[in-house]
């Protein structure tokens, strides 16, 4: 009989301790659940941070709380990086001179009370100076070959080297892919040496009075006289 009491004690004790454990759970489960929510409509905000900076300013963080919550540390991080923590709710100060042009991510991790709440805001990095407005004028309009699909224009000289590909081009047309020594005044080839047309032609300069065409896709390149445009 006493060994009877004895398991009904012991079994009645392991549906308590059950019935403890799935409390202790469920806890942690509500806690989870209040800080994704309060993510969401975040207790703790940015305080007086501003949309536009430049380079040469201090980003100054500290954070509001909606409820006069007790803040505990902020840990505080620009694009997914940390710069720093604080104890408290004290003024964090950061200097923007390494950072890039552009749109920044400034998080903010809270503590308070036991609990962890993120919250972010998007701020844009400008330059110090404003960029320079730049005039133009236009030197001179030179004619040119409509069916020519330009991938190489340079001057030599007096002349133009322009290397063309084949493909379609604006004009609509078809090219084909050449090396030419054109005179610009007319736009009319001087010199022109077509290429097959299963090699696309780029790029094209010249070095120590050679002439160097490059090709797209095919794992070719032409040398050719200069004056001639014969092939080495």
């Amino acid at each position: 009989m006493q060994k009877k009491s004895y398991l009904i004690c012991f079994i009645i004790g392991a549906i308590l301790g059950s019935c403890t454990g799935n409390k202790s759970n469920n806890t942690n489960t509500t806690l989870s659940s209040q800080s994704e929510h309060a993510d969401e409509n975040p207790t703790f905000t940015f305080d007086n941070i501003k949309q536009h900076y430049t380079r040469g300013e201090d980003l100054i963080l500290k954070m509001y709380s909606k409820n006069t919550s007790k803040i505990d540390s902020v840990i505080y991080a620009i694009n997914d990086k940390k710069i720093g923590q604080v104890v408290g709710n004290e003024p964090f100060n950061y200097s923007l001179k390494q950072e890039k042009f552009g749109k920044q991510i400034i998080k903010a991790v809270v503590f308070s009370n036991g609990k962890r709440e993120e919250n972010s805001v998007n701020i844009d990095l400008f330059a110090s100076n404003p960029p320079l407005l730049l005039s133009y004028s236009i030197v001179n309009i030179y004619p040119h070959d409509a069916k020519a699909f330009t991938q190489g224009l340079e001057f030599y000289g007096d002349n133009l080297i322009e290397s063309t590909g084949n493909g379609v081009g604006p004009s609509g047309n078809k090219g084909k892919s050449s090396i030419r020594i054109v005179n610009p005044k007319t736009g009319q080839p001087i010199k022109k040496n077509e290429l097959d047309d299963s090699i696309f032609g780029e790029g094209a300069t010249v070095l120590n009075g050679k002439l160097y065409q490059l090709t797209y896709k095919n794992n070719l390149a032409y040398l050719y006289d200069i004056n001639s445009l014969s092939v080495y």
